[in-house]
């Protein structure tokens, strides 16, 4: 018997196609609660009004026995700071929750992978994410789920007492970068550059996104993800349209979902492997030379990629 599906934040903006297959997963599951918000429309893009109005519409359209609370921008935040916005508006009315942007669907028995996993770390403070993406391919033990210090925001839930320490523009990074922090999370020195390159960037407000900033909450807390052993939803959104994951030929973008098995199988111990992360770091995060490489070339260039980015998003 599954517990009750936990309240559910959707992040949608102006794509009601995706939105529709989106919201439909969501009726499925039935949640009593269900949290709504929508950037606003960008001042340059006439069209999005309407495919505003046209989304607004789908993802309100409930249909269940259910609590309906909207949060609707009159002005466009960007990506960054409008999932932001959302995030810390949905947790200001509730304990714990999942949520899930417009592109992203998820396979049916995410709900109750959620759930549970909400349940049983609910007080567990290491434990600080629960994931619905699974980027490795081969398999990572007998267990329903693994722990690793890297997350993953396609579709995803996680508690009250993570998100009120979420700070968009980390400020404390410059204290715990010059305290070592990085040496401290990361065995090689390509990794340690890597991710003080990016939260570089995003402490000086040069990327107007907001994962990375979550990233480095967990990275710099010491805690926990807990990701799926089998991969529990799917990015639809990968293509020319997207903010940011453009590539429709993209390994993350071809991704199919699988159930998952219950009861769940849980790990003995919360610990993370190392051997597990390294794949991670070099499957989904991309750390290697190149990498390391364009982000540095391109650090002098941010501000002129962030206007191109805000022109098109």
């Amino acid at each position: 018997m599954h517990l009750p599906t936990p309240p559910v934040l959707l992040i949608i903006f102006a794509r009601p196609d995706l939105t529709e297959r989106v919201f439909a997963a969501i009726r499925a599951a039935r949640p009593a609660r269900l949290f709504i918000a929508q950037d606003g429309p960008r001042d340059n893009h006439p069209g999005d009004a309407e495919k505003c109005r046209r989304t607004r519409a789908i993802a309100t359209a409930v249909d269940w026995p259910c609590e309906v609370q909207t949060c609707f921008q009159e002005r466009n935040l960007g990506v960054g700071r409008g999932c932001a916005a959302a995030i810390r508006w949905f947790f200001d009315q509730v304990e714990e929750g999942i949520i899930l942007e417009d592109d992203v669907l998820p396979d049916p028995t995410f709900f109750p992978y959620c759930a549970e996993l909400l349940d049983r770390y609910r007080h567990d403070t290491r434990i600080m994410h629960v994931a619905g993406y699974n980027p490795l391919l081969s398999a990572v033990g007998e267990d329903s789920y693994y722990f690793s210090p890297l997350m993953h925001c396609w579709g995803w839930a996680t508690w009250r007492r993570v998100a009120r320490q979420y700070d968009f523009g980390i400020a404390d990074w410059p204290a715990l970068k010059a305290g070592g922090l990085m040496r401290a999370l990361f065995r090689t020195r390509l990794q340690q550059r890597h991710f003080a390159a990016i939260f570089d960037l995003y402490h000086r407000g040069a990327i107007n996104n907001w994962d990375q900033q979550w990233l480095y909450l967990i990275l710099s807390r010491g805690g926990l993800c807990i990701n799926p052993c089998v991969n529990l939803v799917r990015n639809l959104g990968f293509g020319p349209e997207a903010s940011f994951a453009q590539n429709p030929w993209s390994y993350h973008g071809r991704r199919e979902t699988r159930p998952m098995a219950f009861p769940l199988r849980h790990p003995p111990f919360a610990l993370a492997d190392p051997r597990i992360t390294d794949r991670i770091l070099r499957k989904a995060y991309k750390v290697w030379g190149p990498r390391l490489l364009a982000v540095r070339l391109a650090m002098p260039f941010w501000p002129l990629i962030q206007r191109v980015g805000r022109w098109r998003r």
